[in-house]
């Protein structure tokens, strides 16, 4: 009978009996081949739901606006686009007469200092549903490409209903506000000058 030579096995993998035939001299004949490594499965990109059909998400710059599209149309099609405006008041009104043609309902933006406020007070006499978004609420969301600009990522959380809006009062309310704190820089501007003209000798 000639001896048959053992399978070498890597460190660390089981082998498992080949589908060969019965061997007459039992299970301790039968061959043992290395097992295939199993891979998992990557995981399917799934679809959120869309909560807002037509949807637009705003980067606000000092000098230009990017404006994200996403509109849900009744084909079940989605028409996404990305343009950018001024920050003129007639490339304001350009903005609002652009979004009310697509038929847009629900408009976000970021919080970016006091440059949201013109893009707001004219947004506001449309009929729009406005969100102003902490910025980073919006980073803290997982699940950006690298790809995609901020204001294409805010039109689809704000499409997927996972934007939370900040409190904005009324317009009357933020005017009252404005005036305040004018006067309220100005009251300490006196004082500051007053104190200079008491301290010369």
């Amino acid at each position: 009978m000639v001896p048959r030579a053992r399978v070498s096995v890597w460190p660390g993998r089981r082998c498992v009996p080949g589908i060969v035939a019965p061997d007459p001299r039992g299970a301790r004949g039968a061959e043992c081949l290395p097992r295939d490594v199993l891979r998992p499965t990557p995981p399917k990109e799934v679809a959120m739901d869309t909560i807002f059909a037509k949807v637009a998400g705003l980067d606000v710059h000092q000098k230009f606006i990017t404006v994200g599209i996403r509109c849900r149309l009744e084909t079940g099609k989605l028409f996404a686009e990305v343009r950018t405006f001024g920050t003129m008041t007639r490339d304001l009104m350009a903005l609002a007469d652009y979004l009310e043609a697509l038929g847009v309902t629900h408009v976000a933006m970021e919080s970016t200092g006091v440059l949201w406020k013109p893009v707001w007070n004219i947004l506001e006499s449309r009929r729009f549903t406005l969100l102003l978004v902490n910025p980073r609420h919006v980073k803290q969301v997982p699940g950006r490409k690298s790809d995609v600009s901020d204001a294409e990522w805010i039109a689809q959380l704000l499409q997927c209903g996972l934007l939370q809006g900040s409190f904005v009062p009324k317009r009357e309310l933020r005017e009252l506000r404005d005036l305040t704190r004018y006067r309220a820089q100005l009251v300490s501007e006196a004082t500051r000058v007053a104190n200079r003209v008491h301290k010369r000798p």
